[in-house]
């Protein structure tokens, strides 16, 4: 696969340059003093920039001027503070008529550090010489058209969350967001009709049950409303699940999966059940998974678990810097996943044709101690 890269040497003044391109004059980005103030060492490089740094190496580099981006995605991993002088690598990971995609690193060329990775797809101009006939043009054109390819339809359920948000900005068109109320009364007459109405009067390739409760807070037995609680932490994530995987056997095309989003919150951990509800639901998870893989074995169709550790983002975003660290601790890399990283796995048991996966619960935390 392709590699390229190139470096940039970025002065003090970059700040206020692109402030005056982009309009934002956050002092963060232009105020020595408060940047001091919030922590950082001087004003901290608009992230917005090293969104342009990625189009350069796109429109330049790889592919080249006759790329056209179609999405493009960036971890901000430390705060980038001029002067500094950057390297932008990228390195193409795919490659074929329906898929370009290209990672990408942006690094402190001086002492390697990682300030951003990510990745961007993209497709390719076709090339029609200017100065030939128009009907030349034309036969051009129509000898370059690719054959129409039918979208996969994934419905997808907690489509505002992190990891949902992340999912849907993975595989873009394919997501069909399937709201709540869809499914409170059962699969009722107007659900089954809904469901049909946004799929288009198509099959669903697979579901995705990604919307769950927010954590609990506090021990059980201080609980004031706890029939509430369970209904809301037990009762409703199982009756859903459930519902999923019966729209799956009604619009379902055959190997369709149902993939269930859990946690090892569900296990004995460094939290110590500080969210007990939460984690007794994500507990039910493997159990339904065995249940619901022999009857939607049957019908020719699956169903995933898969368990994620701590995330930065989604429920996690608010957490603190220490929280952050001492689970990175657990980490033997060192790291908390990201909830792109979660996504793209999503999208790799997506792709999984196999019936083997069928009622497996897969563990996904990097090798993260307890």
């Amino acid at each position: 696969m392709n590699q390229k890269s190139f470096v940039v040497k970025l002065e003090e003044s970059a700040n206020a340059e692109f402030s005056k391109l982009s309009g934002d004059w956050n002092p963060i980005h232009c105020n020595a003093t408060y940047a001091k103030k919030s922590g950082f060492s001087g004003p901290v490089l608009h992230g917005a920039y090293s969104a342009a740094l990625i189009s350069r190496l796109a429109g330049m580099y790889l592919p080249g001027t006759h790329c056209l981006l179609q999405r493009l995605q960036i971890n901000f991993l430390r705060p980038i503070v001029p002067p500094v002088e950057l390297e932008v690598r990228g390195k193409q990971i795919s490659e074929n008529k329906h898929s370009n995609r290209v990672e990408v690193e942006i690094l402190d060329r001086q002492l390697g550090i990682l300030f951003c990775n990510g990745s961007y797809d993209f497709s390719e101009q076709i090339k029609v010489d200017t100065d030939a006939p128009s009907k030349n043009k034309k036969n051009l054109s129509k000898k370059r058209e690719r054959p129409h390819q039918p979208t996969k339809q994934i419905l997808l359920t907690g489509a505002s969350g992190g990891i949902g948000q992340s999912i849907a900005a993975e595989l873009g068109h394919s997501i069909i967001p399937l709201p709540h109320t869809v499914l409170e009364d059962g699969l009722a007459n107007n659900s089954l009709s809904s469901i049909q109405k946004a799929l288009g009067n198509n099959s669903c390739d697979g579901i995705i049950m990604c919307g769950w409760p927010k954590p609990d807070d506090g021990p059980l037995i201080s609980r004031k409303s706890l029939e509430i609680e369970i209904e809301s932490h037990l009762t409703s994530p199982l009756r859903t699940a459930v519902l999923l995987a019966q729209v799956l056997t009604e619009f379902g095309t055959p190997n369709s999966p149902l993939i269930i989003i859990g946690s090892t919150f569900s296990k004995a951990g460094k939290h110590a059940w500080g969210h007990p509800l939460y984690s007794l639901g994500k507990s039910l998870i493997p159990t339904l998974v065995q249940i619901l893989g022999i009857e939607l074995g049957i019908k020719n169709q699956k169903v995933i678990g898969i368990e994620f550790d701590v995330l930065d983002g989604g429920m996690n975003a608010g957490i603190s810097e220490l929280s952050k660290q001492l689970n990175r601790d657990r980490s033997p890399f060192g790291r908390i996943g990201t909830t792109s990283e979660a996504a793209k796995n999503i999208t790799w048991l997506l792709s999984n044709s196999s019936y083997l996966v069928n009622g497996s619960t897969i563990t996904l935390n990097g090798g993260a101690l307890p």
